[in-house]
């Protein structure tokens, strides 16, 4: 199965789940089955049922926790869709190694930090970033490996 197709699967699957907003999350697959969960999410309730859900999704082998509790407040859900969206975007691209960008949102300004291979990866993430809906700014904060 193509990781595109997993990615689907899990999305659908996490969308099903009762307590998960899958608009705060963001799927990152890998061909041997390996999926990573970024994003942040409400509660501890929400985390635990996103991992229990993607884990019972045929295909997948792994599954690496990476996402975040965030408290809940008026930014939260905008600040969670935007986070989740910008990482959706950089995992799309496949000239983007997104599993080394980390995405930061407060109020619909974007912090991206972490490492990735070239100054034209850099540059790209930003634009990718800057494109996403609800995006004020972002500061790049990405080294250069």
């Amino acid at each position: 199965m193509s990781d595109l197709a997993l990615r689907s699967r899990i999305i659908e699957a996490l969308a099903g789940a009762p307590h998960v907003d899958v608009a705060e999350i963001a799927v990152e697959c890998h061909d041997d089955g390996d999926v990573v969960l970024r994003g942040s999410v409400a509660n501890l309730l929400q985390r635990a049922e996103a991992m229990r859900t993607a884990r019972g999704v045929l295909g997948v082998r792994a599954v690496d926790d990476q996402l975040r509790t965030r408290a809940v407040g008026d930014g939260h859900r905008a600040d969670a869709m935007i986070e989740a969206a910008v990482l959706d975007a950089l995992i799309l691209d496949d000239a983007m190694p997104a599993h080394g960008i980390d995405v930061d949102v407060d109020g619909g300004e974007v912090t991206l930090c972490g490492a990735v291979d070239s100054a034209s990866q850099r540059d790209a993430a930003e634009w990718i970033a800057a494109r996403v809906p609800g995006v004020s700014e972002v500061r790049n904060r990405l080294e250069v490996w």
